[in-house]
């Protein structure tokens, strides 16, 4: 029986991580050094600790998460810098009001990567050619953010998830 037991342990030991989000509340991730322990990583019920895009691991969550290099002004009604950048870089396209809601990996340089349309303005914008230009707009606005300094996991840059709300008023 112990016997049993240990070669069960054993065989479990070796886990490394798969291409398929985790699925328990509290994961454990093997690192690729053999000589640093597992990263525990802890999340919100329902939601991935990571994805994979072209072969690499994406965070969701990380010691730190990516800092925009541009601080926010002082006295802005912005939460963040990268907020208020993001606003005044559409603050004077004037083509209707609407939100599009946008997802982007902030790779392990720092640049922004994989812009993609999470929210479309479809739901505020009253015609469709509107809307498909604001969600156009958000999205070059995105792809043409200046560098972050990368999260870190482990003292390690890592590739980080984005999700940003342009507004045009």
């Amino acid at each position: 029986m112990i016997c049993f037991l240990l070669l069960a342990l054993g065989a479990c030991g070796g886990q490394q991580k798969t291409g398929t989000p985790l699925a328990a509340e509290t994961d454990t991730i093997q690192v690729k050094e053999p000589d640093k322990e597992p990263i525990i990583l802890e999340r919100e019920t329902g939601k991935p600790v990571y994805d994979m895009i072209e072969g690499d691991t994406v965070y969701r969550y990380a010691d730190s998460g990516p800092e925009f290099s541009i601080p926010k002004p002082y006295g802005s009604e912005y939460n963040t810098g990268l907020e208020h950048y993001i606003q005044e870089a559409v603050k004077d396209i004037h083509i209707g009001e609407g939100i599009s809601v946008v997802y982007f990996v902030v790779n392990k340089m720092g640049l922004p990567c994989h812009v993609t349309l999470a929210r479309s303005a479809k739901v505020f914008a009253p015609d469709a050619r509107s809307y498909r230009q604001m969600d156009s707009i958000a999205c070059e606005v995105v792809r043409n953010l200046p560098y972050f300094i990368p999260a870190s996991l482990n003292g390690e840059p890592v590739n980080h998830l984005i999700g940003v709300a342009v507004r045009f008023k």
